[in-house]
């Protein structure tokens, strides 16, 4: 797991109007948030959570997306798998 997604870990942990506060998170995108049981599946909101995550550089950022995007996919996956 790289830097950011340990990062996001850590982030999940707080609640979630932390987090939402400190990605620029509307009231609306914080009804798609469930305290770290449920993953996110805005794009724009990945985008916020990369600068809470403080990455600097748009290109960054769209890393950093796809990244929480492949690991949201895999929980997923897993969460799928439980049920």
């Amino acid at each position: 797991m790289g830097p950011w997604l340990r990062r996001l870990r850590e982030l999940r942990d707080e609640t979630v109007e932390v987090v939402a506060k400190r990605a620029g998170i509307d009231a609306v995108e914080l009804a798609e948030l469930e305290c770290g049981c449920r993953w996110l599946r805005d794009a724009e909101i990945m985008v916020g959570l990369a600068q809470a995550l403080e990455v600097n550089s748009y290109m960054m950022w769209g890393r950093v997306a796809r990244e929480i995007k492949a690991e949201f996919r895999r929980d997923e996956e897993r969460i799928a798998l439980m049920d």
